[in-house]
């Protein structure tokens, strides 16, 4: 299991190309800019590489999970970035943060 999926965190989460995702309170703009990342993570077809994303309103970031074995390098994990910078304001991912929209 990774870092941050947790079954039972997750158990009420929103699922969208099979990927859950769940802000901490709740907040429809959260949602919104992950939906539109996992939208276009899917039309990439990056969406296998994704395990879970979970925003943290207090923090003001989304921590965006992928599988084991990516990196920032790896042209799937560039692709990932871009589209975490295209649609979320601040984020967690493979390791550093990013800044969007």
């Amino acid at each position: 299991m990774s870092s941050t999926y947790d079954s039972e965190v997750f158990k009420g989460a929103r699922h969208l190309h099979g990927v859950p995702y769940l802000s901490r309170f709740n907040d429809q703009d959260e949602y919104l800019e992950m939906e539109a990342f996992i939208r276009s993570a899917a039309a990439a077809g990056l969406v296998d590489y994704l395990v879970c994303l979970l925003y943290d309103t207090r923090a003001c970031f989304c921590d965006i999970e992928t599988v084991e074995g990516i990196t920032p390098d790896d042209p799937e994990g560039q692709r990932l970035i871009e589209a975490a910078t295209a649609h979320i304001s601040q984020f967690h991912l493979l390791g550093a943060m990013g800044h969007g929209r």
